[in-house]
């Protein structure tokens, strides 16, 4: 969603923007709105109907919209970087997202296989085990685990978007 639009067209709109980060900073605002509806209804709808075997808290739904938001936007800001400004092979592209896609959600047995000095290799890859270590759990509550994951996963997630607004203003290969 975030190239859409012909480079001539995106031209014009970075001129009127005054900038060509506003204008990409704007898209992902925009898709993180939308994402926000279906987490709404993710989150909700099962509660509606009844499909969990406890009493669900407010806790519960806060956390489970929070989880869902931060995993919504490490999701796009990893797909940034896999956008036509970037490669304008399809295939290599979406072989490439789904490698890092499958290697970040089996981070954890990753990490076990591998020696003991090497773990950190694996803080690359973006940390969706985290979130999902941690919300697979029978009871989540609201504690330091739980919270370091959050800022962990915001962070992550916001550096990869600075990074990627301040390599395409360098680049500016969207214009061609």
């Amino acid at each position: 969603m975030v190239n859409r639009e012909d480079a001539t067209q995106f031209h014009i709109t970075a001129v009127h923007a005054r900038s060509f980060n506003t204008v990409f900073l704007s898209k992902v605002i925009g898709v993180l709105i939308m994402i926000s509806f279906l987490i709404m209804l993710a989150v909700l709808y099962p509660i509606l109907i009844g499909a969990f075997h406890r009493s669900v808290t407010l806790w519960d739904v806060l956390i489970a919209i929070t989880a869902h938001f931060l995993i919504s936007f490490l999701g796009v800001a990893v797909s940034l970087y896999f956008t036509k400004i970037w490669s304008r092979r399809k295939l290599s592209t979406w072989l490439l997202l789904v490698l890092i896609l499958v290697i970040s959600l089996v981070k954890g047995g990753v990490v076990d296989s591998l020696p003991s000095g090497f773990s950190f290799v694996t803080w690359v890859f973006p940390p969706s085990f985290a979130i999902i270590d941690v919300l697979s759990q029978d009871t989540v509550t609201a504690n330091g685990q739980l919270f370091f994951t959050f800022i962990y996963i915001l962070g992550y997630a916001s550096l990869l978007t600075v990074i990627f607004l301040v390599l395409v203003r360098k680049k500016n290969a969207f214009l061609t």
